[in-house]
């Protein structure tokens, strides 16, 4: 490709004119380069990659700028218009010539560089701005070479001016005004008289002193006011406040911490009824205080409530009002497999709870349950003491605990987990005429007790009744012919009668009296009418076979007829173990 170029004098032309506009508008470091370029010894058309190089001769074959590379410009007839910029670094007043190399847009090889080098020339104003140069090497100027120099300063001292210092500043005997700064920081910018240092932080280390301190010395009064909003409640505290939150929608005050305590408070107050924290609220369905643990896992705690007295309350809750359906304390669960109340003790004393109610006609422990689940659920676990999971203690005429279920669920569920001989699930006792233990059901189950030891445990101390059933019957589920339950029917067969001398025994094999000779045992023939001959069992008895180890319905009637007992003659037999 033979190529050949042609410069113009539109380089020094756009030079000039960008000098004249130095002063409407910032000027950029390049300029436009505008040549003519001949392909093959014609005006070339289309898009070629022009490279421009700098030198400081005609000949040096080292650049002192490697090259500016702009990618397909556009010619026309030969005729192109680029932009160079080499920055202003490199144009410091010494001969500069510019190197054009050439090559078709669509090649990505190397160039073609056209020669001679064209020399880069200044325009009259470059020349004026050369002496620009010399003013960064000024270190002074005389007096007499400034213009228009007020006669106060011809002599060339300012001592005839009155300077005087405002609010704020301060004059020194030199006439310099400094500014009189407050407080301990190290800025040295002025603030307004209006600031506010919102949005403001402040750092420092100061070990045993508070990091920021106000403090108002009128009683009564507020030491440090935060509202959330524009106008907050309005509420002030009867008393005072050291710090005062104030929000109509948000939390006034809220602390957070990821190790410590959130919000820490603290009453120094070694008699009276002071409050450590204290949550009072107006609203109808509002809460004084609220704890929430956000975790979703862990054994978090809601609200912690701790004493170190050895008479204390760790946690306390007393309705005051004197009608409607009020709540001394009240703790609700979602989770199926959660507890409302969980109490644990791990000295010696009541194992979970102490309820003591000494109003005359009260109850101590009320709990109900209108749907299927369990209503209240106590559980020991401890082995090694004699201590009840629930202990209710009443001292007037009312009862020690009552439980009422309106569904089909359990009005009470208590249970003790160890095998110690005497644990107990539930303890109720009755002082002077008062029932420890009250149960009522309208139509289901007053009490159902279940243990692989001893259910009920009943004990009168003075002479009274252990136990009293007050209309109904006592229901035994599941009782039915040969069942292992207290209460079961007892059905002849070939096999537990005693043949020989006409089947006048019948044996009970059972394992509630098995092997129990102390067994009681309570029996009353079953009779069909249906199927009623007349004839019946005279004379029956009860009796303990050594040699088997079992009890013996025995008919020790004379007559040989009614003597007998047939398959399939039954009989009802209730099983007290001593």
């Amino acid at each position: 490709m033979k190529i050949q170029r042609t410069l113009r004098s539109t380089l020094a032309i756009a030079t000039f004119l960008a000098a004249l506009q130095a002063h409407s508008a910032p000027l950029g470091t390049g300029f436009t380069y505008q040549g003519r370029l001949n392909d093959g010894g014609k005006p070339a058309n289309g898009t070629y990659d022009f490279v421009f190089v700098l030198y400081d001769s005609a000949t040096n074959s080292v650049p002192i700028y490697s090259g500016v590379l702009n990618d397909d410009v556009q010619v026309t007839d030969g005729t192109f218009t680029t932009q160079v910029d080499f920055g202003t670094d490199l144009f410091n007043g010494q001969e500069r010539w510019l190197g054009v190399g050439v090559r078709p847009g669509s090649e990505t090889g190397d160039v073609t560089e056209l020669l001679p080098r064209h020399q880069l020339s200044a325009t009259p104003y470059a020349h004026f701005a050369r002496r620009a140069a010399v003013a960064e090497t000024v270190t002074s100027v005389p007096w007499s070479a400034i213009q228009n120099l007020p006669a106060s300063l011809s002599d060339g001292v300012d001592n005839d001016t009155t300077y005087t210092a405002g609010p704020g500043l301060a004059l020194t005997e030199g006439n310099e005004l400094r500014i009189q700064y407050a407080g301990s920081g190290t800025a040295n910018t002025v603030a307004r008289s209006d600031h506010d240092h919102m949005g403001n932080t402040w750092v420092g280390s100061f070990s045993g002193t508070p990091g920021l301190s106000v403090h108002n010395t009128s009683s009564g009064s507020i030491g440090l006011l935060g509202k959330n909003d524009s106008f907050g409640t309005g509420f002030t505290p009867l008393g005072g406040a050291g710090v005062f939150g104030d929000s109509t929608s948000n939390a006034g005050v809220a602390g957070f911490s990821s190790t410590g305590s959130g919000v820490l408070g603290r009453s120094l107050a070694a008699t009276g009824e002071s409050d450590a924290v204290k949550g009072m609220n107006a609203s109808a369905t509002g809460r004084g205080v609220a704890g929430y643990a956000l975790a979703t896992t862990g054994a978090n705690i809601g609200v912690l409530g701790q004493t170190d007295s050895s008479s204390g309350t760790a946690v306390r809750g007393f309705a005051t009002a004197t009608t409607g359906t009020t709540y001394g304390g009240r703790f609700s669960n979602v989770s199926p497999d959660g507890f409302a109340i969980h109490g644990a003790s791990a000295n010696s004393g009541v194992a979970y709870f102490q309820i003591s109610n000494r109003s005359n006609n009260e109850t101590a422990i009320e709990t109900r349950n209108d749907g299927m689940g369990i209503t209240a659920k106590f559980t020991s676990g401890a082995s090694t003491n004699a201590l009840p999971v629930v202990q209710a203690l009443h001292l007037g005429h009312g009862d020690g605990v009552v439980a009422t279920t309106g569904g089909s669920g359990s009005a009470g569920n208590f249970r003790a987990l160890s095998d110690f001989t005497n644990n107990a699930a539930v303890v109720a006792t009755g002082a002077g005429k008062a029932r420890g233990l009250k149960a009522v059901s309208t139509s289901g189950e007053a009490i159902r007790a279940e243990s692989t030891g001893t259910a009920i445990y009943a004990k009168s101390e003075s002479g009274g009744n252990a136990l009293v059933l007050d209309g109904g019957a006592i229901r035994v589920p599941g009782a039915g012919f040969n069942t292992p339950t207290t209460v079961f029917i007892h059905r002849c067969t070939s096999a537990n009668l005693l043949a020989g001398a006409g089947n006048f025994a019948t044996v009970i094999d059972h394992p509630l009296c098995n092997n129990n000779p102390n067994a009681i045992l309570f029996v009353t023939p079953r009779i069909n009418l249906s199927t009623f001959t007349g004839n019946t069992y005279e004379d029956l008895a009860i009796s303990w076979s050594d040699d088997r180890k079992r009890w013996l319905i025995i008919n020790t009637s004379v007559l040989d007829e009614l003597g007998d007992f047939d398959v399939n003659d039954s009989f009802n037999v209730m099983v007290v173990l001593p």
